[in-house]
């Protein structure tokens, strides 16, 4: 298996190069009269910007109950889609990119594409090679049980008793978002996010599946959904703080088993530090199990705590 930073040099020199020669989708050529100091775009498409850019997504959080922590990269080729003015078309982009997801018992490597047609609408397709081992954790590795319905504590997943296994698994997502209030001022946002997941893994007939909490067929489908609700007050004109209520609900549709969080979020959100550093964020979200995916229902009523941060980095500007 590659080195995740090899696999990302690699696609960071593949993307440079493909870029050179891509045009910027859906902008109209000037007129050859145009007058030199006509007005540029003035859309948001790629990191506030209306020019082709390769970017950088890294996140890394630390969540108990269940206990884990993950490190996110995805690296991206973005580059505005629509350039025409008004609200509707700000936003929107195309990106196509590798992702690396690494936890301290499974890896997950891939690409994606992303399409935001609308700057409300946010499209995202993602296929990625899956491999999970052991650790000396109790309830970390490949875990397989007999039924939906069986008990997948953490007395059921022994330390040192997990399997390895492969796999891949195929996420599909689409994100309904709006802003009401000035973008330059405090603001009221909401963002619905639905995911689907057809995941395989392992030989067992069914496996306790380490990133969702919850037990999967081997080939199956999984379905979450995410709403959050926001406030952000300015602190100065590059900072601002948001302030989130969010409900998070994961079913696996063949057992109609379904695991829903409903919590708090706070973030602190720095949207540039210096050249390279944008959308700065770390975050906490604290909340509780209302409802758990299992037989026996042994989350529920447990509090659930996510800690972490969130950064983008302007890799390369390419256009002038």
């Amino acid at each position: 298996m590659p080195r995740p930073h090899h696999l990302l040099l690699r696609a960071a020199l593949a993307i440079a190069a493909l870029s050179a020669s891509l045009p910027a989708l859906g902008g109209e050529p000037p007129p050859a009269d145009a007058p030199p100091e006509a007005a540029p775009p003035r859309g948001k498409h790629c990191l506030y910007e209306p020019s082709r850019k390769i970017l950088l997504s890294h996140t890394l959080a630390v969540q108990v109950n269940p206990l884990g922590a993950e490190h996110q990269l995805q690296l991206a080729l973005c580059v505005p889609l629509f350039k025409k003015p008004g609200a509707l078309y700000d936003l929107t982009n195309f990106e196509v990119g590798v992702s690396n997801y690494l936890s301290p018992s499974y890896v997950h490597q891939g690409g994606f594409v992303g399409i935001t047609p609308l700057s409300l609408l946010q499209l995202k397709a993602e296929l990625a090679g899956v491999y999970v081992w052991t650790i000396p954790i109790r309830g970390a590795g490949y875990y397989d049980f007999p039924s939906y319905h069986a008990d997948f504590s953490e007395d059921a997943r022994p330390k040192g008793e997990g399997d390895t296994a492969g796999g891949y698994v195929l996420s599909m997502s689409a994100t309904l978002r709006g802003r009401i209030g000035p973008t330059d001022g405090a603001g009221l946002l909401i963002a619905d996010t639905l995911l689907a997941e057809r995941w395989s893994l392992g030989d067992g007939p069914y496996y306790y599946n380490l990133r969702r909490d919850i037990l999967l067929e081997s080939s199956d489908w999984l379905v979450r959904n995410n709403v959050a609700l926001l406030v952000e007050i300015p602190l100065s004109s590059n900072v601002s703080t948001r302030i989130c209520v969010v409900d998070e609900t994961t079913v696996a549709p063949d057992s109609s088993r379904t695991t829903n969080i409903l919590a708090g979020l706070a973030t602190l959100r720095f949207r540039r530090v210096g050249t390279t550093f944008n959308d700065l964020q770390p975050f906490v979200r604290l909340g509780g199990h209302t409802h758990h995916a299992s037989a026996n229902q042994f989350r529920t009523g447990e509090p659930n705590l996510l800690i972490g941060v969130n950064t983008v980095y302007e890799i390369a500007k390419l256009d002038p």
